[in-house]
């Protein structure tokens, strides 16, 4: 499990309108990031960022995506973000950090190809307070509403 109880790991990404970021981006305020390495878990991700939305606002980047695909090398860069931006609502575009190269997922430890993602609290020290792997249903998804949510 990445950063769990630990800052965050150095990483680099871009989002679905091509720009650069970089794990610094996640200091300085408490956080909702969802990681998923397989195109399976978009639907189980998407439950995840429509309930962190809706505590939490929209389009003000306290809500991200981490995409971290392994794909193959003829999986051009180009493709790949014109298929996510074709089943992602635009105003998360800013918010998807995307990489299909298999760069992001060992920067933050995620194996390949799993079916569930990853939801974060991540604190405003870059410090994972609390994670869930599975489906936005889990038991222990009220406790980590609750933190999110906590001043």
């Amino acid at each position: 499990v990445p950063w769990r109880a630990a800052a965050v790991p150095a990483f680099s990404a871009h989002d679905l309108n091509g720009g650069g970021h970089t794990h610094r981006e996640l200091l300085g305020r408490k956080r909702f990031v969802v990681a998923i390495t397989s195109t399976d878990a978009s639907e189980l991700s998407r439950a995840w960022l429509d309930q962190a939305e809706a505590r939490l606002g929209r389009g003000r980047g306290n809500v991200l995506t981490l995409v971290a695909l392994d794909l193959s090398f003829i999986a051009w860069d180009g493709i790949v973000r014109s298929q996510a931006r074709a089943h992602t609502p635009q105003h998360r575009w800013p918010f998807v950090w995307l990489e299909r190269d298999g760069s992001l997922a060992r920067a933050v430890g995620l194996p390949n190809g799993n079916r569930l993602p990853w939801a974060y609290v991540i604190d405003a020290q870059g410090v994972v307070r609390m994670w869930i792997h599975g489906p936005v249903t889990h038991p222990d998804a009220p406790a980590f509403w609750s933190l999110l949510t906590a001043p």
